[in-house]
């Protein structure tokens, strides 16, 4: 008696639903993948202003637990990647006192090195933030990158983009020092404007103002986005 096989078939994708599913997850590809670039380059410039800030709160701390004088000194330079970065050191005074020669001064921590990120001041930061702006601290002359340079760093953090840089001189009292007549004056409020970089190119849709009141040593942040 002849045999009866059943047969089975199975199903499968052609080639053209093949190629039809890549081209899909391509285009899913070229809309997502930016997305997430621009997650990931918010959530880093956040936590470059929580590190600005955070640096900030430890020169305060340490000038008034220690009674002495800290300089903190701030240098927009390329890293060896192209890449723009601001780097951060803070010195203190061995004896406590204003003499600011090298000898008496030494690191209270090591260098900050932020990626990606510039300072610069009130002009040159995206308009949203400009708007957001206090009006007290809207003006060139309190923003950390327009003071004159300064030679509290030199030799300090073996990094001479460091060596002449604008700083915040603190008392103390964890006031900020005026350069005019430091013994007698304090500015009010010093700001550093942030903002991304591409490469060296900063980005002009994000940005933020930390700004460190001298009087009562408050900080605050402006970031509108």
């Amino acid at each position: 008696m002849a045999q009866l096989y059943a047969v089975t078939r199975h199903a499968a994708f052609t080639l053209l639903e093949l190629l039809v599913v890549i081209a899909i997850i391509a285009i899913l590809m070229v809309l997502v993948v930016p997305a997430f670039n621009g997650i990931n380059s918010n959530r880093n410039f956040s936590r470059a202003v929580n590190d600005v800030s955070g640096f900030l709160e430890l020169a305060r701390a340490e000038a008034m637990a220690t009674r002495s004088y800290v300089y903190i000194g701030f240098a927009n330079t390329t890293n060896s990647d192209g890449n723009s970065e601001l780097r951060i050191g803070a010195v203190i005074s061995i004896d406590g006192s204003s003499n600011a020669a090298s000898t008496n001064l030494r690191p209270i921590s090591k260098l900050v090195k932020i990626q990606n990120v510039q300072m610069t001041n009130y002009s040159s930061l995206p308009s949203v933030v400009r708007s957001a702006a206090d009006v007290t601290i809207s003006d060139d002359s309190d923003y950390v990158v327009s003071y004159s340079s300064t030679t509290y760093l030199q030799g300090q953090f073996n990094d001479t983009t460091l060596n002449s840089c604008p700083a915040i001189a603190l008392s103390p009292q964890g006031e900020i020092l005026h350069s005019s007549n430091p013994t007698v004056f304090f500015r009010t409020t010093s700001s550093i404007g942030l903002v991304q970089t591409h490469g060296t190119t900063a980005v002009t849709s994000d940005g933020a103002i930390v700004s460190y009141y001298g009087g009562t040593g408050q900080l605050r942040v402006t970031r509108p986005l």
